[in-house]
């Protein structure tokens, strides 16, 4: 536990000496924190020692699940320095511009920002933060990041990882309330429930209708159409496992479906928790079955189906529609992103194409990226070194060709990938570039 503000010096508490004698005795330490009823007095040590007990008791709920659980190193840094900035400062900030509470690479970083945003005595967020820790090193996120609220219709894998943020930090707290405080005296802030929560927009692409479906799975609580307590454990057998080697993306619907699929949940009880939460029956990972979510007013090609069946487009080189979006917001939304998948029937170089240019978005920049199980393979994005799909710079087409994509791969024949296909203009978080428009793919064997 480390002030990233002060050269990463370590958060220590020293009592008073005593004679520990010939027997056992207990000691009691008080990490102290001195609130005026204006402002804070003193070093806010206690503020360091809670972030500690809640990660301790977040450790203890991996273990009570995995007796045998190696934990990779994990730093934590918090100082009352750590804020929000207009210019976020980057690793290792020791300026304290963090700009929020993150998880990133083995690292928290927590705010301490005194009258605006303090998160080292809110247990959720916390908590919330070690959950992406957990992903990281005990299961597997897919999530591309980037920012998000409640009612957002979001990227699956993003809707996912947020949904099992929020929802880890009631398994970890014991709350069914997630608290986030913040400005004048602390007095402020925001909360919702864990449990129950008033929705908007819930369906697959919303975090608060993951977070509630995960956590009516674990709570001891029936209460609507949750007739399911399960605990911890089944949920931690499932992210470790099926979950962790799936071949889709992460999901909701990998997830429903490696429950009922591993014997932890009924395939009816699972459907009714869905069903509360506006989604259809999940009998896959897929995502297989939806239907359009607003039929009134759109035709959302853009949407689904979840994943776009690109078997023809390998295997026999038929040109393939990729629809995009903004409609629902630009980086990490609903729409910004289309998924495919294909198994290739023989082993051998492709050359990928990606053209922009049916779109009509202007200055079209088709992306895709390359997985298989989750695992990394390629990227088409001008620069066959990039190998970070969420950092999404914009980096010159390849092929001297303006608005197309060009990559060679390599596939094996009768494995499963997927790819993650957009235009940069829909994910440059920059309002006035992208809409909507349709681009086209195409593979031809060498």
């Amino acid at each position: 536990m480390v002030d990233n503000t002060s050269s990463n010096a370590v958060w220590a508490l020293q009592g008073d000496s005593f004679n520990s004698g010939t027997g056992s005795v207990s000691v009691d330490v008080n990490a102290d924190v001195v609130w005026t009823g204006e402002n804070y007095s003193g070093s806010r040590v206690a503020g360091a020692f809670s972030i500690l007990d809640t990660v301790y008791n977040a450790v203890e709920l991996v273990v009570s699940a995995q007796p045998n659980a190696a934990f990779d190193e994990l730093r934590l840094h918090w100082s009352p320095n750590n804020r929000a900035c207009a210019e976020r400062g980057s690793a290792p900030y020791s300026d304290g511009c963090i700009n929020t509470s993150f998880y990133r690479n083995d690292s928290i970083y927590i705010m301490g920002d005194e009258d605006d945003d303090t998160d080292e005595f809110d247990d959720t967020v916390v908590a919330h933060e070690w959950g992406h820790y957990y992903e990281d090193n005990f299961a597997r996120s897919d999530s591309v990041g980037g920012s998000h609220r409640g009612g957002d219709l979001l990227d699956i894998r993003v809707a996912f990882g947020e949904g099992w943020g929020n929802a880890f930090s009631g398994m970890v707290t014991g709350m069914t309330r997630y608290a986030d405080s913040q400005g004048r005296n602390q007095n402020g802030g925001f909360g919702f429930g864990l449990e129950s929560a008033v929705v908007a927009n819930e369906g697959w692409w919303n975090e608060t209708s993951v977070q509630l479906i995960l956590f009516d799975l674990f709570d001891s609580n029936s209460d609507g159409a949750d007739t399911v307590s399960l605990g911890f454990d089944p949920i931690h057998q499932v992210l470790t496992g099926p979950q962790r080697n799936t071949e889709a993306f992460t999901s909701i619907f990998s997830l429903a479906h490696y429950m009922v699929d591993g014997g932890h949940v009924s395939s009816s009880a699972m459907s009714n928790i869905l069903a509360e939460n506006e989604i259809a029956p999940v009998n896959d990972i897929w995502g297989e079955g939806r239907v359009n979510p607003d039929p009134a007013n759109a035709n959302y090609d853009e949407i689904i189906p979840v994943y776009l069946d690109f078997n023809a487009a390998i295997n026999s080189g038929t040109a393939a529609d990729v629809c995009v979006t903004k409609d629902f917001g630009e980086y990490n939304k609903l729409g910004n992103r289309r998924f495919a998948r294909f198994t290739p029937t023989s082993s051998g170089l492709y050359v990928f194409e990606f053209d922009g240019n049916p779109s009509g978005l202007s200055g079209s920049d088709p992306d895709f990226y390359l997985f298989r199980a989750g695992t990394f393979l390629a990227a088409g994005t001008g620069n066959s070194a990039a190998a970070n799909p969420s950092d999404n710079e914009d980096y010159a087409d390849a092929g001297n060709r303006t608005g197309v994509e060009l990559e060679t791969v390599t596939l094996d024949a009768n494995v499963v990938y997927t790819l993650d296909l957009h235009d940069y203009v829909n994910t440059d978080r920059d309002e006035t570039t992208g809409g909507e428009g349709c681009l086209q793919f195409t593979a031809t064997k060498l």
